[in-house]
């Protein structure tokens, strides 16, 4: 039997949940926030407030913690002056970057759009980008169905890549030297954020079911668990029992408005 219990409301469009030092680290994306949860006081802070859409978030080795600022294509560096450009990936295309995660080797790895979304272009595949300790950016080989969420599965350092319009799941080195191979499809669903516990499986939040699943090494599906709100990310969290889950009920209607819904949670 699954329970599940709200931790959080009142955010908008919740998203790129991190488990780091016992605590949630997660962006509000509409809401141009960076936010920290504590469990054990259920406090909510505010890290970063920034008048964009925030996009996925990462450490770097040293500790420093970087966000996607999408639709202006650049990686911030959140230190303690303020938000600082840390790479500037606008001249390397015009949709909007996406999800970012932190490679085994120190870097970056972001996806892209494709095209944008919400502005009714048509569809168009996107990359995926790796982003150097020193900032400098190389292409990775490729073209993805809206890459998405990220994970990487320790064991081998292979990435775990959502394609939201491909609706599956995608297997990749990091380092991009080899093709991707296909995980699994769903039938029903766009995979959104990821995330692989400590037995390699992989959790997955899907769009239009109100569902998060798992996945095994070979693709098999395990498990899908309803939720009463549309889940957009999901994360393995310290206890080995429990999932912290991202949910938001706003219409891209809502989104365009000056006061935002808050349904996230």
């Amino acid at each position: 039997m699954t329970t599940i219990t709200k931790r959080v409301d009142g955010l908008v469009f919740p998203e790129s949940l991190r488990w780091w030092n016992e605590q949630l680290w997660l962006v509000d994306m509409y809401d141009g926030k960076v936010l920290v949860f504590t469990p054990q006081s259920s406090l909510v802070e505010t890290v970063a407030d920034v008048p964009s859409i925030l996009g996925g978030i990462a450490r770097s080795p040293e500790g420093i913690v970087h966000v996607v600022d999408k639709s202006r294509r650049r990686i911030l560096a959140l230190k303690k002056g303020g938000p600082q450009v840390f790479a500037d990936l606008s001249d390397m295309g015009t949709s909007p970057l996406n999800e970012m995660i932190a490679a085994p080797d120190g870097s970056f790895i972001v996806g892209e759009y494709g095209f944008q979304l919400n502005e009714g272009e048509h569809f168009r595949k996107g990359r995926i980008f790796r982003v150097s300790p020193d900032g400098s950016v190389t292409l990775l080989p490729g073209e993805f169905a809206f890459p998405n969420g990220m994970a990487v599965i320790p064991e081998t350092d292979e990435l775990v890549l959502a394609e939201s319009m491909g609706r599956s799941l995608s297997r990749l080195p990091a380092f991009g030297d080899s093709p991707a191979q296909r995980l699994v499809r769903f039938d029903q669903g766009h995979p959104d954020g990821i995330d692989v516990d400590e037995n390699g499986l992989v959790w997955c939040a899907l769009v239009g079911t109100s569902e998060i699943c798992c996945i095994n090494a070979n693709g098999r599906l395990l498990e899908r668990i309803k939720l009463p709100s549309q889940p957009y990310d999901v994360c393995v969290a310290g206890a080995s029992d429990a999932l912290l889950v991202a949910t938001s009920d706003a219409k891209d209607t809502d989104l365009a408005r000056n006061e935002l819904p808050r349904t996230g949670a």
